[in-house]
C-alpha cells in the first residue's frame, strides 16, 4: 500500500492591497506621503517614498560615509554610482507589465515611536518587506505640543 504524499504548502505572508496600491501611486507619481506603520509591534512613522528614491538617497549616504573615512572624491563617486545602479534597474519607468521591486516599503524622515516619544533613525531612511507590515495609518505621528 502506498502512502499518500503530502506536500508542504508554505503560505506567503499576506500583503495589504491598499498599502501596496499606495506604494504604486507614490512610485508612479514620484511623490511622498506621510504614513505610520506597525511592524512586528514597532511603530514607525515617516514619509512613504519610492524604492528608487530610497536607493538613490541611501547610495548618497553610503558614499558620504566613505568620504568621511578618507576615500577620494572619485572613489566615493564610484561607490555612489555602484549603489545607485539597482535604482535604475529595478525602478524603471512604468509599463503595462508588473513593475519590478514592489515587495518593499520605504520611508524617509523615519522615526521609531515609543510611548510618548519618537526617535529619529540615523540617516532617517527605513525599509521593510510589505508583507511584514501588520497595520498602517495615513499621516505621520507628531508630538503633541
Amino acid at each position: 500500500m502506498t502512502q499518500p504524499t503530502t506536500q508542504k504548502s508554505e503560505k506567503q505572508p499576506e500583503v495589504d492591497w491598499y498599502l501596496e496600491s499606495l506604494v504604486h501611486i507614490v512610485t508612479a507619481s514620484k511623490s511622498a506621503m506621510g504614513v505610520t506603520l506597525s511592524v512586528g509591534g514597532t511603530v514607525v512613522t515617516g514619509q512613504l517614498i519610492s524604492g528608487k528614491e530610497y536607493l538613490e538617497l541611501s547610495a548618497g549616504q553610503v558614499s558620504d560615509v566613505f568620504k568621511r573615512l578618507g576615500v577620494s572624491e572619485e572613489g566615493a563617486k564610484a561607490i555612489k554610482e555602484s549603489f545607485s545602479k539597482p535604482a535604475q534597474q529595478l525602478y524603471r519607468e512604468e509599463t503595462d507589465a508588473q513593475p519590478a521591486g514592489y515587495g518593499y516599503i520605504h520611508l524617509k524622515n523615519a522615526r521609531i515611536v515609543s510611548g510618548t516619544s519618537s526617535h529619529a533613525l540615523g540617516g532617517s531612511l527605513w525599509r521593510s518587506r510589505l508583507s511584514a507590515v501588520d497595520g498602517f495609518s495615513l499621516g505621520e505621528l507628531t508630538q503633541a505640543p
